[in-house]
């Protein structure tokens, strides 16, 4: 059965404090998903506001899964350590949802771990990957907002990147994933791929489980408007676009080690603005902790620093002055 819990945790708003010392930035009409180990943020032109889960157990316990927020700026998804078992020296994770109206987090399931998560397009559902009690590999599950349930969908046993990125289709029948290449399954034959240069993109039919591969690479984010799939080359240096298909393979924008530092991107895939014409991109600085966040005009491949050693950017969706969070 499925477990849910219910914690009110009210949300702080920074009105004293400069979005710069709070290390995010707001672009105009737009909500913003800031973040790191221990610490969400939503920024918007009106405010900052801090997010925290209900548990003080460590939140991701060793590891930081990326989390998500539905199109329409309402709610927040998140994996996280709910509790601590003592007689096994480990931790238990579950999905944590969290209401913006309501100030209160609701939290499903008992994983032994849990990774990156992501909302579909219309917010009706969230996908993720966890290694449930007693399971040795990672199951892809899916959880329905509408009726709290989860449900295991088809996968390639042992190919999954937990803590990898995902991203789904505009029709929400297809996911972008990462693919583990050391486990290789014997319905999956990545002829043309290199398991030394480390995972691979792919996208999944979620009804069958059945995966295309098309490339070395890491981060894969499908745009809002489905033309494009966007991700990181091998060496987090380039940022790639290709079509669904595998089709139309062109470098969006590369970033290049300064005087004073090696930078990559990484650190969560690339972010799209809701029209498709703009990516948030994280640059790391000499391996982290140390986050630039570039905006990249597609059209032009003009890109603007947005924000210096500051957090982690991982979502971006439109925002109304004055309109409530349900609207």
């Amino acid at each position: 059965m499925l477990k849910s819990t219910v914690a009110s945790m009210s949300l702080v708003l920074i009105g004293a404090v400069s979005v710069d010392a709070l290390k995010t930035f707001t672009l105009p009409e737009s909500k913003l998903l800031f973040g790191n180990y221990n610490d969400l943020r939503i920024a918007t032109p009106d405010s900052v506001q801090q997010i925290r889960p209900p548990f003080d157990e460590g939140f991701n316990r060793g590891y930081f899964a990326y989390p998500s927020i539905s199109p329409n700026g309402d709610t927040i998804a998140w994996g996280f350590a709910t509790r601590w078992q003592q007689d096994k020296y480990r931790a238990r994770f579950g999905l944590g949802v969290y209401a913006l109206a309501a100030q209160k987090w609701k939290t499903y399931g008992d994983y032994d771990d849990i990774g990156t998560v992501a909302f579909s397009p219309t917010g009706s559902k969230v996908a993720f990957v966890a290694r449930q009690q007693g399971k040795v590999k990672e199951d892809l599950l899916i959880f329905n907002v509408a009726t709290e349930t989860v449900t295991t969908a088809p996968h390639p046993q042992g190919w999954l990147e937990t803590k990898g990125s995902m991203g789904w289709s505009r029709d929400e029948t297809r996911l972008a994933i990462e693919i583990q290449q050391d486990q290789p399954a014997s319905s999956l034959k990545p002829t043309e791929l290199d398991a030394d240069r480390g995972p691979a993109i792919g996208v999944l039919e979620i009804n069958n489980g059945s995966v295309q591969l098309f490339g070395n690479g890491f981060g894969p984010a499908w745009s809002p408007t489905g033309e494009w799939i966007a991700y990181y080359d091998p060496t987090g240096k380039k940022c790639l676009l290709m079509h669904p298909d595998g089709t139309g393979l062109k470098t969006a924008t590369t970033v290049k080690d300064s005087w004073f530092s090696a930078r990559s991107f990484g650190g969560t895939a690339p972010v799209w603005s809701a029209d498709g014409k703009h990516l948030l991109l994280n640059v790391i600085k000499n391996g982290g902790p140390l986050i630039d966040v570039v905006l990249l005009d597609l059209a032009t491949g003009h890109t603007t620093t947005k924000s210096k050693s500051g957090l982690l950017v991982f979502g971006w969706v439109p925002y109304r002055r004055g309109a409530t969070e349900k609207e």
